[in-house]
């Protein structure tokens, strides 16, 4: 049976959406995020903070306008997260000492507390998403994945 053109290119159209970039690395994004979620729920943390959490674990004191470039975030969302990171007991700002017009961010300890439960559910929601692979495909993956993500073509940056 021959296909007529419509059909011909639903079945293009189909590939390359199967085949796309964007749509697989959202599909999983989307898979991962999910999981995400419910394993931080389990640690009383809300999604939205919990990047601001692990990135203040691994470097306590950062200027605000750091943190957002660093996450490559607009500043106005960092600005919020802190905020709702402030009134959880989470964080604190401190005007740093050596510019008086610009704040440090430091984990509480209850911040602390709860930040150093994240990489164990990062850990744990990774593996479960690449245990499919062999070590040198997920390997493979994460360095292909960096290059994407972090290379000279991902200009986008914040200001998207």
């Amino acid at each position: 049976m021959v296909k007529n053109s419509g059909e011909k290119m639903s079945d293009d159209i189909k590939t390359l959406r199967e085949n796309s970039l964007g749509f697989l690395v959202n599909t999983l994004a989307r898979e991962i995020d999910c999981t995400m979620k419910q394993r931080l729920k389990k640690c009383g943390v809300d999604f939205k903070v919990f990047v601001y959490l692990m990135t203040l674990l691994e470097r306590d004191g950062v200027h605000q306008t750091d943190l957002s470039k660093k996450l490559r975030l607009p500043e106005y969302a960092t600005s919020r997260a802190i905020d709702g990171l402030v009134a959880s007991g989470f964080v604190e700002r401190k005007i740093d000492p050596d510019n008086r017009r610009s704040c440090q961010i430091f984990l509480t300890q209850a911040g602390r507390d709860r930040a150093e439960m994240l990489p164990n559910v990062v850990q744990t929601v990774n593996q479960s998403h690449l245990d499919v692979l062999s070590k040198g495909d997920r390997d493979t993956l994460i360095t292909l994945l960096k290059k994407l993500a972090l290379g000279p073509g991902s200009s986008c940056g914040s200001s998207c």
